[in-house]
């Protein structure tokens, strides 16, 4: 059955394709490859987790095993992979890209070793299109895709992190909305963040960006922890082609506003 909804649902997609113009289609295809070895001297190390966020991890996943240490490195010796890439785009305004990686970290321990080699897709699915409204042209974009090493504003709570997410962003000449959903984050970065999502209202043109963002992170279980409200304030200034300075400062709203205990800042 699945193997007849699948030919079924590629039919439909060629027929899609060869319908439009076929100039308006365009095909990439890429790969690539990587390695990484770590000396046995040098070898990953516990963490002890943050007893909030250990119990989190406990309560949202009751069967999944739970470990009061996490490593700072899951690669023990060395790793390779090879990543296989696919995009299609129409009209350079609709882009799907699909991308298939193959890991292998048996080189020291069994090179067919099946519990050290695993596959895992990413995927990205992206939309920009300018509509006229009230005489005004408005440019609407839209992600719905994996997130790799990303980082929401200037990184204060999340960067350098892969996650799934969801990015709506709607501007008008130098302002612009912006609404980011990510995936749960309880398991990942430990920073006791879960579903998070980002409401920003900003500015930027080629010299600076301002924006201001009011944040909300979700909790799975709202018996035992509480969801909270925090905002925050980023800038960016340009140095040309050169660099930036740029800082971001975040307050969380718990039982009562306290600058030194629920307050960071990036600079």
């Amino acid at each position: 059955m699945t193997k007849t909804i699948l030919s079924i649902t590629l039919f439909l997609f060629t027929q899609i394709i060869f319908a439009q113009d076929s100039t308006q289609w365009k095909f990439d295809y890429d790969f690539k490859a990587n390695t990484l070895h770590i000396s046995p001297i040098f070898t990953s190390k516990k963490i002890l987790i943050d007893p909030v966020i250990y119990r989190k991890r406990k309560s949202n996943n009751i069967f999944k095993p739970h470990r009061e240490f996490v490593s700072d490195n899951p690669n023990f010796h060395m790793a390779s992979y090879i990543g296989i890439k696919l995009k299609t785009s129409f009209k350079d305004k609709y882009k799907f890209q699909s991308n298939l990686y193959f890991e292998h970290r048996g080189a020291s321990y069994g090179s067919n070793d099946r519990d050290n080699i695993i596959w895992f897709p990413h995927f990205q699915f992206s939309a920009i299109d300018t509509f006229l409204i009230l005489k005004k042209e408005i440019v609407i974009a839209a992600q719905a895709s994996n997130f790799v090493q990303a980082q929401i504003n200037n990184g204060l709570k999340v960067y350098n992190q892969d996650y799934q997410e969801i990015n709506l962003r709607i501007s008008h000449q130098n302002i612009f909305f912006e609404y980011h959903q990510v995936g749960d984050l309880a398991n990942q970065i430990g920073l006791d963040l879960e579903e998070y999502i980002h409401l920003s209202l900003g500015f930027e043109n080629k010299q600076l960006r301002l924006i201001f963002s009011q944040n909300r992170s979700l909790t799975g279980n709202s018996l035992a922890f509480k969801s909270y409200w925090d905002s925050d304030i980023s800038f960016n200034y340009f140095l040309k082609e050169r660099g930036e300075l740029y800082f971001q400062y975040g307050h969380r709203y718990h039982d009562k506003f306290d600058l030194a205990k629920n307050g960071a800042f990036v600079l």
